[in-house]
């Protein structure tokens, strides 16, 4: 039984947020792929993880249907926006109430749109450094440690620089929601509580807020909400598939230029089945699947059809 809270505890702490999990046009609508890898664990020590998710949206979608948008066109036509974000996580448990972590992504960016009036395509190819996480978990709720609080901060570390590289609009910067970082400080609070219903079958639930303490050079991300809850069943000591529903509710960016904004925000729902392994000696690793249930977005959006997430971790 010890095992089994341990590995809930790593699963629902995992988690916390996704990797810049911004509902907008190009940058990703991941909602919370990062699972067993955030490094919230309980007891003290250190907890070391290594995540890759794949996002690449491909389809665009206004309101909850997909279109097709004929080029050339009065309005941007984006075609794709490929992410693949690689997130180095350390954490530190001062004891079996309190543990500090840090997630550092970095972002592979790929991305291709039709500018206003033009018939060929403009591309931008970054490879950087995105927005930090510092994250903090308080899991003195109840006697069992089942239920815990979530509080931190994202931190402006990505660059908000990149250029277009190839195409009509070379040398033209991209959109700020398609910058590595947002430029802005944004506060994190969050909540959850996991329980077994029996020696084989066991649930989770947490919520997260996200909110930008200031604007950056007028641009300010919109707040969201994600909602996580799921269902594991513990097939042996070393393989528990897990089935997970994932919903995030994000509001409009706002910009001074007013450039994009009202292609940003919605309401998003997926299902997200995969499995966690022990691999003994300190070893855990995750692999999930992403598929929409539901995508509402404002405006027109690139939304993607599934999402990948993998990663490994260590205890010491």
């Amino acid at each position: 039984m010890k095992r089994l809270v341990r590995m809930s505890l790593l699963l629902v702490s995992g988690l916390s947020l996704a990797p810049d999990a911004l509902a907008c046009a190009s940058c990703g609508c991941t909602l919370n792929t990062d699972l067993g890898s955030q490094g919230m664990v309980s007891g003290s020590g250190w907890h070391v993880d290594l995540r890759y998710d794949l996002v690449d949206q491909t389809q665009s979608r206004s309101s909850d249907q997909a279109v097709g948008l004929a080029v050339p066109n009065s309005e941007e036509v984006e075609q794709r926006t490929r992410n693949g974000y690689y997130t180095l996580g350390i954490d530190y448990g001062f004891n079996r109430r309190w543990s500090v972590g840090l997630q550092l992504p970095w972002l592979d960016r790929y991305h291709t749109t039709y500018a206003e009036a033009d018939t060929a395509l403009s591309s931008s190819d970054s490879n950087s450094l995105s927005d930090a996480r510092v994250l903090a978990r308080y899991t003195g709720l109840s006697p069992d440690m089942s239920t815990g609080l979530l509080f931190g901060l994202k931190l402006p570390t990505g660059t908000q620089d990149v250029d277009f590289s190839a195409g009509p609009a070379t040398g033209e910067a991209l959109d700020r929601s398609l910058q590595p970082g947002s430029g802005t400080t944004d506060l994190m609070l969050g909540a959850y509580h996991f329980d077994n219903f029996n020696a084989r079958f066991g649930w989770f639930a947490q919520v997260m807020y996200q909110h930008a303490l200031a604007a950056h050079d007028g641009y300010r991300p919109g707040d969201s909400f994600n909602v996580n809850a799921g269902l594991q069943y513990y097939l042996n000591d070393s393989l528990t598939p897990q089935l997970q529903v994932n919903a995030q509710l994000r509001g409009h960016d706002t910009d001074d230029d007013l450039v994009g904004q009202d292609n940003s925000g919605g309401r998003l729902l997926y299902i997200s089945p995969g499995v966690t392994f022990n691999l003994g000696e300190g070893w855990h690793g995750h692999a999930f699947v992403q598929f929409p249930l539901y995508q509402y977005v404002y405006g027109v959006q690139l939304t993607p059809t599934r999402i990948f997430s993998i990663g490994a971790s260590y205890n010491f």
